[in-house]
């Protein structure tokens, strides 16, 4: 069953693991490297999700038991609050296609009306 949660500041390494790893394979596909892209999510750091979080983004993880498969980063615009952006949607390729991604959007979007 999937279960999603708001994270915190002390879940910052483990979002951005799964960033890198759900982008890893396109910066092989591409030849990415670190050096010339270090902004590209398969480089991901611990600090950029904490200054994410620190600029009001809002990050959610989501699980399959204790197993953290995917998250979403967005934001609310705030000058014109009824626009918002995903900033970054990820499902480690071994969990892909099974509409986990979606389901994530959806609470992200849910969390953001009420």
């Amino acid at each position: 069953m999937l279960e999603i949660k708001e994270i915190i500041s002390d879940d910052a390494e483990l979002v951005a693991d799964i960033i890198r790893k759900s982008f890893s394979e396109q910066a092989r596909i591409l030849g990415l490297s670190q050096e010339q892209y270090p902004n590209y999510a398969a480089f991901e750091t611990a600090e950029r999700v904490r200054k994410a979080l620190e600029a009001g983004e809002c990050i959610l993880l989501a699980y399959i038991g204790e197993l953290a498969i995917g998250s979403v980063r967005y934001s609310i615009d705030k000058k014109y609050p009824q626009k918002g952006y995903i900033n970054r949607l990820t499902v480690i390729p071994e969990f892909r296609g099974n509409d986990y991604g979606k389901y994530v959007i959806r609470v992200a979007a849910l969390k953001r009306w009420r």
